[in-house]
């Protein structure tokens, strides 16, 4: 019963999961980028800057 109740909710859990931690991690990297960018200067034209 168990076995496939986790199975039955499992597509759903893999979902989720996943955005949900991105998403946490997205709303913690985005002000560090905007710091990082804002106290660095930008690069030099001829830099090889590749993201």
């Amino acid at each position: 019963m168990a076995y496939s109740l986790f199975f039955s909710f499992w597509p759903v859990n893999s979902f989720i999961l996943p955005g949900f931690v991105g998403y946490q991690a997205f709303l913690f990297i985005r002000p560090t980028l905007l710091i990082v960018g804002l106290y660095t200067p930008p690069p030099l034209p001829n830099l090889p800057f590749h993201f």
